[in-house]
């Protein structure tokens, strides 16, 4: 049965929130569910009979389309020369292009933002590069922690895919106001970092020269970064000129999000959502463990459908905790340690120190306490 497998722990208060909120927020535990209309459709990028076209939504908020330049030619030919290529990127946005587009109008930005992703990581949450940026906007440690992004030994919220449109869209704010609304240089400085850009504004302005982004010296890498990006939002807004078919993607939110109070593990998650833990991985890679956190508010992102599903079942059980699955403080003792005690409760010692943010060759002392989940 689900009931005994279920992992309630503190998970009284879970809650339904569909993307389409305006706010990324910390949620606070209710027993109420609000569910927004949202498409369950098997195929995500298969339009909802009473839903409109994203990409239309996308064109109606673009601004620098527009922008003609050799090297905006250069990359919308290299774009453009392999069709299938193409429509696979495209396609890959799917089940997140509803989600950005939302964060992206909310803040009153152009809905070229939106297409970033694109650029960054084509539109893969798990991409990771060689300077060890991560995610759909590939996010550099150090800005990850600037926006409030902290990693632990649960999850990499550089890979989940709201706090990290929350962390790059707070970056591009700020980057927009530092350069006085002017979007290529904030772009720019995006991909080269702000200093960089600013740099090279001080040195053309210093020698007279133009202070636009076309003029200024900066890495080939950033040269290309912006002209991509321009040839991408020219290839939305007319894609027919480009000779290219834009897979249909409802103007619906595909995925909705659970918060979670507490912990469960994701075997479980799956059961009640009748969904797999492949899939909720999929859409979850900011996931580092079997089970969801379970110290303060965590959450999952599924179809649609499936959250509404786990959303009713989690309120079901909510206050029936499972005998076999309890948190348990223990007080350490004169001699012990940490591979002594994981052997004496049967855990894996490094979930117990991950469990404690201790390390494997940390010392514990007499009178120390220490959380257990058997």
């Amino acid at each position: 049965m689900v009931l005994a497998r279920i992992i309630i722990l503190s998970l009284i208060g879970s809650f339904f929130t569909c993307f389409a909120n305006p706010a990324e927020t910390t949620p606070k535990p209710s027993r109420r569910v609000a569910v927004q209309s949202v498409c369950a459709a098997p195929d995500l990028t298969a339009a909802c009979s009473n839903a409109g076209d994203i990409w239309a939504r996308v064109r109606a908020g673009l601004r620098l389309y527009h922008i003609e330049n050799p090297a905006v030619a250069s990359e919308l030919a290299r774009l453009t020369r392999s069709p299938r290529a193409l429509a696979a990127l495209l396609k890959r946005a799917a089940p997140y292009l509803g989600y950005v587009v939302d964060r992206v109008e909310s803040r009153g930005f152009p809905a070229d933002v939106a297409l970033l992703p694109f650029v960054e990581s084509g539109y893969v949450p798990t991409a990771t590069s060689a300077m060890s940026a991560r995610g759909l906007w590939q996010l550099m440690p150090v800005t990850a922690q600037r926006f409030g992004l902290e990693e632990n030994w649960w999850f990499d919220p550089r890979l989940d895919i709201g706090f990290s449109t929350r962390a790059a869209l707070d970056y591009l704010t700020y980057l927009e106001g530092r350069f006085d609304g002017d979007w290529l240089l904030a772009l720019a400085a995006y991909n080269a970092g702000e200093g960089r850009v600013s740099r090279a504004v001080a040195k053309n302005r210093e020698a007279g020269r133009p202070t636009d982004f076309w003029h200024l010296d900066l890495p080939a890498e950033t040269r290309a970064y912006v002209p991509r990006l321009l040839a991408v939002s020219r290839i939305v807004h007319r894609p027919d000129e480009s000779g290219v078919t834009l897979p249909e993607i409802a103007d619906r939110p595909y995925l909705a999000k659970v918060d979670i109070a507490g912990a469960i593990d994701l075997g479980v998650a799956a059961e009640l959502a009748g969904t797999s833990v492949e899939r909720i991985l999929a859409l979850n890679p900011g996931l580092k463990q079997s089970m969801t956190s379970p110290a303060g508010a965590g959450h999952l992102f599924l179809p649609a459908a499936k959250a509404v599903r786990l959303q009713r079942l989690l309120a079901r059980l909510a206050g029936n905790e499972d005998p076999h699955f309890r948190r348990l403080v223990y007080t350490v003792r004169s001699g012990d340690s940490l591979w002594a005690i994981a052997r004496r409760f049967g855990v894996p010692v490094r979930s117990l120190a991950g469990w404690n943010d201790l390390m494997l060759e940390d010392v514990i002392r007499p009178g120390h306490t220490l959380e257990i989940w058997t």
